[in-house]
């Protein structure tokens, strides 16, 4: 064989071998928690969190011998985390407390703080536990810096190379969310970008359809006030982009235009506006269309025409819409499972259990336009349970399986069989898939792809919790392709 990981034949159970000479292996691993929580990368380790209604857990799997390790979760921690310390080699664990920023270290089982700092989480919930991106290499030293919400202003961390930090703060205000007699606080989403195309990253917000845009100077420091920069692409100010329930507006006709995503699709090295208008036909029918601005170079820096240079057209909700690039031309191309979510499809899927998900890829071709109907479809269906007031979605993930830069499909077909459509030269996938009979997770969207090894072949891995079937429950299944010489 000439690919596996180390220690994996004593764990892995080999299921079915394809006609392409590869074999699809199986590595499980019980955590004694159900897998409910996030699943993430943290260094060598594949870090699980999980909970009930009166615990949270947290599990490191170490990805070079599988062994299982429990982690004492901090009484005040909000989110876990990732970073690159000075002082480490790999990446560390870290918890979000109400007080600042804690490491955990495997090797000795102990946590310390790193830095302390206020927050928009100036209380634990003490039933949860989840993984936030608040680590992100800002200045590209190699090292991670943090993006901290607080309610007035975000804290912008930079961790200098002697493992001290540096804070700036970052003057945009949370949004507030007023309902009966509560408030919701949220905060706004930051992205890295170079705007001025001097070559530095830059952190951007977006507010009331404006950019705030701060700037990182030569020398590594950062504005605290904010450029106000009008993008031209129409996004909705936040009082008509906040939709609630009595404030007397009618749906029917209703389009708002989002901020969702900023980054770049087309590989040229300048980040794309994408931004989503939401057109109603009620208050639950509605079709999405992506608006995709290519960012180019202008006198003042990244800026954007104000007509969409392409846009996707899709039809009903949209559940995790993702940007990536399918065939390995160095293009994000978009896939997203989308379901009809009127009056009557609710209740058909209510009396029968399930509902319709049309999996829809749109291709991104060489002149940067995307088609006017999906370069591929597939068609799923999710699980509804009246009892449980829940609906699953099926398992739908793209995987690269073998070198040639291309992604298969990854379908699961209920609960015991997952469909595998190989990728083809001259199209999209096979139509008709390679199948493996095995248990998959009652909610499949909680499956995580992942290049365990850095070998560059992706693995697949399924989270199982306390209401999987017996025999499954609680733990957490690799699947990895070994190729057979």
């Amino acid at each position: 064989m000439s690919r596996i990981l180390p220690k994996l034949c004593l764990l892995a159970g080999f299921i079915a071998t394809s006609a392409m000479g590869q074999t699809l292996s199986t590595t499980s691993i019980s955590l004694g928690h159900p897998a409910n929580g996030d699943v993430e990368r943290v260094g060598e380790y594949l870090a699980v969190s999980g909970h009930s209604a009166e615990n949270r857990w947290l599990s490191l799997i170490g990805l070079d011998d599988f062994s299982h390790l429990s982690v004492e979760i901090p009484s005040d921690a909000q989110f876990f985390g990732r970073m690159k310390l000075a002082d480490e080699a790999n990446e560390q664990l870290v918890f979000l407390t109400q007080e600042g920023l804690r490491a955990f270290s495997p090797q000795h089982e102990q946590h310390r703080a790193l830095v302390e700092f206020s927050s928009i989480y100036p209380l634990a919930d003490r039933q949860r536990l989840r993984f936030k991106d608040f680590a992100r290499d800002v200045t590209g030293s190699g090292l991670s810096d943090l993006l901290i919400p607080d309610f007035k202003f975000y804290h912008l961390i930079i961790q200098q190379a002697n493992g001290e930090f540096e804070s700036f703060r970052l003057n945009v205000d949370a949004q507030v969310r007023t309902t009966d007699t509560n408030a919701q606080f949220t905060p706004r989403r930051p992205y890295l970008v170079d705007m001025s195309l001097n070559g530095k990253t830059d952190v951007v917000f977006v507010r009331d359809g404006k950019l705030l845009a701060f700037f990182q100077r030569e020398d590594g420091t950062f504005s605290e006030d904010p450029m106000v920069i009008d993008p031209g692409v129409g996004i909705s100010p936040d009082h008509e982009a906040n939709i609630r329930a009595g404030d007397g507006r009618d749906f029917a006709g209703l389009r708002i235009y989002r901020m969702h995503e900023f980054q770049d699709l087309d590989g040229d090295g300048l980040a794309d506006l994408v931004v989503r208008e939401e057109s109603f036909a009620s208050a639950v029918e509605q079709d999405y269309t992506y608006r995709i601005h290519y960012g180019r170079e202008g006198e003042a820096g990244l800026e954007f025409a104000a007509e969409p240079d392409t846009r996707i057209a899709t039809s009903g909700i949209q559940f995790e819409p993702v940007f990536e690039d399918i065939n390995g031309n160095g293009r994000k191309d978009f896939y997203t499972p989308s379901a009809q979510f009127g009056v009557g499809t609710i209740i058909r899927a209510l009396l029968r259990g399930s509902a319709r998900l049309d999996i829809e890829f749109y291709m991104m071709d060489e002149s940067r336009n995307f088609p006017r109907e999906p370069t591929y479809r597939h068609r799923a269906s999710a699980d509804v349970s009246i009892g449980s007031g829940r609906v699953d979605l099926p398992l739908v993930k793209v995987a690269r399986f073998d070198n040639s830069g291309r992604k298969s499909l990854l379908v699961g077909e209920g609960r015991s069989e997952l469909a595998v459509y190989a990728p083809v030269q001259d199209g999209l996938f096979e139509r008709r898939p390679t199948t493996f009979s095995m248990s998959l997770p009652r909610d499949g969207a909680r499956a995580r792809v992942m290049d365990l090894d850095h070998a560059g072949i992706e693995e697949l891995v399924l989270p199982f919790d306390a209401q999987d079937e017996e025999g499954r429950r609680n733990r957490v299944v690799f699947l990895m392709v070994v190729d057979e010489d």
